[in-house]
């Protein structure tokens, strides 16, 4: 089993974030960027 650090976590939040504002100005719903912290 893989242990990840902190900086990979935040790394990989950071692309799912973008993934996730990817999608929702996709649909129509961009994410206002006071939402990042969400």
């Amino acid at each position: 089993m893989q242990q990840f650090g902190i900086s990979e976590l935040q790394a990989a939040f950071k692309v799912a974030e973008k993934i996730n504002r990817a999608a929702s100005i996709a649909k129509g719903h961009p994410l206002a960027p006071s939402n990042a912290g969400h």
